[in-house]
């Protein structure tokens, strides 16, 4: 595929004078379509579910329809530089892919993390893994070739096990930490209640955990010999409230980038800076933690001036909470 989506779309056009009709959707409803249709239905619900009745998930989806763009004419050079300069590297483009966990799962090898690594390295996009992964971290990183990636943390409450990821990520390449500060609680999510469904507790999308001798040494069995025994203690470390504290001994643990992931408040952003971070990440969680927030595009701009010269990238909206899908059966092991 073309790094250039205009390049790319006349090879579309071109490839239907021939018969040959794209594979891809082109719009965001077809891209849902498609992998209501493809993925299994656990799979699915956990991917689109939102926390209580979705009401800021939508609200992210529906700021940007008022928002609108005045473009300029006769100006526009033949050459166009969108490049940027954050975590201390140079990018073509400010787009990255946002760490999304469980897209392990979302492939039919069950091996999404690599193939989102592989699209990564094919496109010069740069790459943001999850801690909820279903390969660990230092295979996925191999995958993005020249690309950069960067590793999302959620932070445990165990410091030899925190201590041991961060120097796994910085150890194996990836070029900056993404700390997620809005969800050190599992949020109120209908849609995964209704059936129970919270894959991390079949065993799914926990490498990073599983293999890491800091987590394993706990249980007094392997994961796969005693799953709830690993499950009780998983549950036990990953409900840490976090306070500036831990920002500032995790600035002690790398010289990697830290981007704060979570940040709405003009407030804390400026707190972010003064403890130890370098990116400020603006983000709801897509509405999946918490409801009743405002949206990220709208907070924006406040937490922006109150950054500074620091920089403060926001993500795309989440997608639309289905209305009726259908699906195949879910995955078992």
């Amino acid at each position: 595929m073309s790094n250039n989506f205009g390049d790319f779309q006349i090879g579309v056009y071109f490839d239907a004078v021939n018969g040959v009709t794209s594979r891809y959707p082109f719009d965001a409803e077809a891209v849902q379509r498609k992998a209501a249709e493809a993925l299994p239905d656990r799979v699915y619900r956990y991917v689109s579910a939102a926390s209580g009745d979705g009401r800021t998930q939508q609200e992210n989806i529906d700021a940007y329809k008022r928002y609108g763009i005045i473009p300029r004419m006769m100006v526009s050079p033949p050459e166009r530089d969108l490049s940027i300069d954050l975590f201390g590297q140079h990018f073509d483009s400010p787009i990255f892919m946002p760490p999304i966990g469980l897209v392990g799962l979302c492939s039919p090898d069950f091996q999404g993390d690599i193939a989102a690594a592989r699209a990564s390295a094919a496109t010069s996009v740069p790459f943001s893994l999850s801690t909820f992964s279903q390969a660990p971290m230092e295979e996925v990183i191999k995958h993005t070739g020249d690309t950069p990636g960067f590793h999302q943390l959620y932070l445990p409450n165990d410091r030899e096990l925190a201590a041991s990821l961060i120097h796994r990520a910085e150890a194996s390449g990836y070029s900056g930490l993404l700390m997620t500060v809005d969800s050190w609680s599992l949020g109120y999510r209908p849609m995964g209640l209704e059936r129970g469904n919270f894959p991390q507790f079949r065993g799914f999308c926990m490498q990073n955990y599983y293999s890491d001798e800091n987590f394993t040494k706990h249980p007094e069995r392997a994961p796969h010999e005693d799953r709830p025994a690993t499950l009780r203690h998983y549950a036990k470390i990953f409900q840490h409230p976090l306070t500036w504290e831990d920002l500032r001994w995790i600035r002690t643990r790398t010289k990697l980038p830290i981007a704060v992931k979570g940040i709405q408040h003009p407030d804390d952003a400026r707190l972010a800076i003064d403890n130890g971070a370098d990116v400020i990440y603006v983000t709801n969680h897509g509405g999946r933690q918490a409801n009743s927030g405002i949206s990220t595009l709208e907070l924006l701009s406040g937490v922006a001036a109150a950054a500074g010269s620091t920089p403060t990238p926001t993500p795309r909206p989440s997608p639309p909470r289905p209305r009726s899908v259908t699906t195949r059966a879910s995955p078992t092991r």
